[in-house]
């Protein structure tokens, strides 16, 4: 049963992007406008672009979460699970477990602060030097904070960013990385800043770039939200998995995803990973945008319990990743 599976699964290993993309050149000449090395500070361009960033993540509305896939609780007890061995402790406490305190932190793309509160909470951290564009976000998070002198906040395109040679014991990115195109940059500069033996954790989307899944992917996708329950008066909860067409592109942040799925490939010729956990891939492209709507029909967690077993089954084979949590050091 195992190998059928595996054969048939192997079928939605998604393709190149650029194998797809290169179909539409409109759409083609959009991305490549954006992904061009010679972006710099005062291209029009790209001032405009991260204008536009700035603007989304400083105005973001947490109450849209609810509805973010890993927001369900048997599914964040999987994530849990894989991450820490617990479907109780986070990554968090993992990181506390293993490694009890960094007195020298920094996080990029720290947003609203919410993770680096949690890290003060626990201990885990004693300073942490936040980086981020939104200053409005980092500005309430700091306002708001238990621990307002252990947070530093620097309003930076992160995507450019300096940090100090071998100065921190620990560096974060939490969904951060997805949002950046220099990566090649950031991944140096964290390296540089990094005191000898410092810890690099990451926690991010590293699947398709654009979210450009494959044909095959989608089909199994919508095989399985056919499954889902109907709803009365909820004619969406049943709506198919689609690749994202060039108009709702412009809806998202600028840079959402913009090299997502090169970043493993960028991190690994730099650091020494210790630990690595994928996940979400099956996930992600079925329950993102309904979670809560799971959570008001309690029959339904043995079905998403399955669906995190489906899930971890792509994982083990290599396939259907979409988010990463990982550790790596500075050697």
């Amino acid at each position: 049963m195992v190998v059928e599976f595996e054969q048939y699964v192997k079928k939605i290993m998604p393709r190149p992007i650029k194998e797809r993309l290169k179909k539409s050149p409109f759409f083609q000449k959009i991305i490549n406008k954006i992904r061009k090395k010679d972006l710099r500070l005062n291209s029009e361009t790209y001032q405009k672009l991260l204008e536009q960033e700035a603007k989304e993540w400083s105005s973001f509305d947490r109450e849209k979460l609810k509805d973010e896939w890993c927001s369900h609780l048997e599914v964040s007890k999987y994530i849990n699970f894989l991450c820490s061995g617990s479907p109780y402790e986070a990554w968090w406490d993992y990181l506390k477990k293993e490694y009890n305190h960094f007195e020298k932190a920094a996080s990029l793309g720290a947003g609203d602060l919410t993770v680096e509160e949690i890290l003060l909470v626990k201990d885990l951290c004693g300073q942490i030097d936040c980086f981020d564009i939104a200053e409005e976000a980092m500005k309430k998070g700091k306002e708001n904070s238990r621990f307002p002198d252990r947070l530093n906040i620097h309003v930076t395109d992160c995507n450019f960013i300096e940090l100090p040679p071998n100065h921190y014991d620990f560096i974060l990115v939490h969904h951060a990385f997805h949002h950046l195109q220099n990566l090649e940059h950031v991944a140096d500069e964290i390296k540089k800043s990094l005191k000898p033996g410092g810890i690099f954790a990451l926690n991010d989307f590293i699947g398709e770039s654009y979210f450009q899944w494959s044909d095959e992917k989608i089909k199994l996708a919508n095989e399985i939200i056919k499954s889902f329950p109907d709803i009365d008066g909820d004619p969406n909860f049943k709506s198919p998995c689609v690749r994202p067409s060039l108009s709702e592109l412009k809806n998202f942040s600028p840079f959402e995803a913009i090299r997502s799925q090169e970043i493993l490939d960028v991190l690994k010729k730099r650091f020494t990973c210790i630990k690595q956990v994928k996940y979400g891939g099956l996930l992600y492209v079925t329950i993102q945008g309904k979670a809560s709507k799971f959570k008001d029909i309690p029959e339904m967690n043995s079905f998403i319990r399955l669906l995190c077993v489906i899930d971890s089954l792509c994982e083990k084979l290599g396939l259907l990743q979409a988010f990463t949590f990982s550790i790596y050091k500075k050697v």
